[in-house]
């Protein structure tokens, strides 16, 4: 009886991959994904140059809107007495300014001038607008918000809207600016009392008497808080009295 043959399976040349060192199986995946590899890498690159671009494209126009800004400033009247005109000279110099830049850190500023200038020249609703568009475009601790809403109030109050001015100021209270707070509590004893109700006025020019702060003057305050008390104390007999003729 004959052996049989036993065949064997022909070996492909080359290594097991199992025997492959760790530096031969990096070349052969680097083989297979290099082109992946080097597409991504491009991309990479691609990607950053587009956000450098982007970001110097923005500073340059931070930059340029800046320097405009500084030239613009120095045409606007810096005295609280200076007339009504220099200030509406102005106001079409900041509305173009405010159009040609959308967008950069500095239009918030000329928001601010112009608001101004809105209320200086007696276009409350204008000052309206212009300071409701500011409060929607920074954020409750924005050092401009005060501003903005110190001249909102001032704006309501000269246009006759004395709640809304009350509200403004009762806003900026509750924002807690705290180096605002003498001049906060003053204007809501002004407002109060311009509606009648002396008591409050009375309580707020107290609060600003206790409030540090060189404005307003003391003096001011007291000479102030002295006439509301004599306008208070009628209103607190007539009061008292109504119940007594009910009674009678």
């Amino acid at each position: 009886m004959g052996l049989k043959k036993i065949k064997v399976a022909k070996k492909t040349p080359g290594k097991d991959a199992a025997l492959l060192s760790l530096s031969e199986r990096w070349d052969l995946w680097f083989e297979k994904n290099a082109r992946y590899l080097i597409g991504g890498v491009v991309l990479l690159v691609a990607l950053a140059g587009a956000v450098w671009g982007v970001t110097a494209y923005r500073e340059s126009l931070e930059a340029r809107a800046r320097t405009e800004y500084v030239a613009l400033l120095g045409k606007l009247p810096v005295v609280d007495g200076e007339s009504s005109g220099e200030w509406e000279k102005r106001i079409p110099e900041l509305d173009a300014f405010i159009q040609a830049h959308p967008g950069t850190k500095i239009v918030i500023n000329a928001r601010a001038d112009l608001l101004q200038a809105f209320t200086k020249v007696g276009r409350y609703e204008d000052a309206v607008r212009q300071g409701n568009l500011m409060l929607k475009e920074i954020d409750p601790r924005h050092p401009l918000r005060p501003i903005a809403r110190e001249q909102l109030a001032i704006a309501y109050d000269a246009g006759g809207r004395i709640d809304d001015a009350l509200q403004q100021w009762n806003e900026m209270k509750r924002e807690g600016f705290e180096s605002y707070s003498r001049v906060i509590s003053w204007n809501l004893a002004r407002l109060y009392g311009k509606k009648g109700d002396f008591a409050r006025a009375a309580q707020e020019f107290e609060a600003a008497l206790k409030t540090e702060g060189a404005y307003p003057d003391s003096a001011l305050l007291e000479d102030e808080l002295a006439r509301v008390r004599l306008r208070a104390a009628p209103a607190a007999e007539g009061s008292k009295a109504e119940p007594a003729k009910g009674n009678s």
